[in-house]
């Protein structure tokens, strides 16, 4: 499974930054504000 994450920022505007390794998920979603994990 590739795992990517879809980040919502301040401004409520949605992207997805690149795949991401399976160990960072946790770490990243933390640092990230309103963060969701999604799966392709």
């Amino acid at each position: 499974m590739i795992f990517y994450q879809k980040i919502v920022d301040e401004n409520n505007k949605e992207y997805v930054s690149g795949r991401i390794d399976v160990c960072l998920i946790d770490l990243m979603t933390k640092n990230h504000k309103g963060s969701q994990m999604i799966y392709y």
